[in-house]
């Protein structure tokens, strides 16, 4: 099966910044190029390491408007919720929402939008973080790709073979599992007859060793760059700052799922080794998708 996720585009222009960077650092330091043009490093050879993040972190109350397009019952249905705690309430609605979406028995069209967002902010030479940046521009685009599930598997769009919608929601390849402990904010609001219910998860933090923060890793995506490999560098040190990812799924008068959506702010440093230097890149920006849902 392949899959082109989030994570592979996002490792892609990891790569490709780190890769620049080695080059033009490779070149300084052959060239004894002064210090006006290679910053914070002698004579370097830097490699960017970093995340793509949301320069973001405040996010309007997405509402994933999603036309009203079923036939048949929905895969996941809400019911008169009782609980006191309405943050609770929500929590419960949206799991067995998405984890509808996620299951083996889903059957639905899936129109989804993509867009990453993300430039390098700082790094060990700051004369090419513009011409960086302009690199990245030429990676990172909105996609879009429409799915048809049957039991959970698809066609992939986005290349050869299939995927499944397990794969396709976060988190991917586990159960949606947040706890009211993980959630900052909740919000229950109409949207037409429609009903939009969104989370806000807490801030959190991750390392290189410590890749996956315990909230967003139970609801939304995360970067994990423990396994990365980079020709010729070493990647020594990676720090994410996640300030909240914003995740909600809309329902129709029936309970039906129609509408997913997450944007996910990010924000991280990380350094490299190579040639026996040491060098750090920052980026920061965000990942976003939008899907419209239509029950077969």
């Amino acid at each position: 099966m392949k899959k082109i996720s989030k994570d592979t585009a996002l490792l892609t222009v990891l790569g490709v910044v780190a890769a620049l960077l080695l080059v033009f650092c490779i070149n300084a330091a052959k060239s004894d190029i002064s210090d006006a043009v290679v910053t914070a490093q002698p004579s370097s050879t830097v490699q960017t390491v970093t995340t793509t993040a949301p320069v973001t972190t405040t996010v309007a109350s997405p509402a994933t408007k999603a036309p009203v397009q079923t036939t048949k019952p929905a895969a996941v249905q809400t019911t008169a919720p009782a609980p006191v705690d309405e943050t609770e309430e929500i929590i419960r609605v949206m799991t067995d929402a998405i984890m509808g979406l996620k299951s083996d028995d889903a059957n639905f069209r899936g129109h989804k939008v993509q867009n990453i967002d993300i430039r390098l902010v700082d790094s060990s030479i700051p004369s090419m973080n513009d011409f960086v940046n302009s690199i990245i521009n030429v990676f990172v685009k909105e996609e879009i790709y429409d799915y048809d599930f049957t039991d959970g598997v698809s066609a992939q769009p986005e290349g050869g073979g299939t995927t499944t919608s397990d794969s396709m929601f976060p988190p991917g390849d586990c159960n949606f599992r947040i706890t009211a402990d993980g959630v900052a904010k909740a919000t229950k609001e109409k949207d037409g007859e429609n009903t939009v219910y969104t989370i806000v998860i807490v801030p959190e933090t991750s390392t290189l060793e410590n890749p996956r923060p315990p909230h967003h890793n139970a609801a939304a995506d995360t970067l994990d760059l423990s396994g990365v490999e980079i020709p010729i560098a070493t990647i020594t040190k990676v720090d994410f700052e996640y300030p909240g990812a914003t995740v909600s799924v809309t329902l129709n008068p029936e309970g039906e799922v129609v509408g997913y959506y997450e944007h996910l702010p990010v924000k991280g440093t990380g350094e490299a080794k190579a040639l026996g230097l040491t060098g750090y890149g920052t980026i920061e920006g965000y990942m976003e998708e939008k899907w419209d849902i239509e029950w077969k």
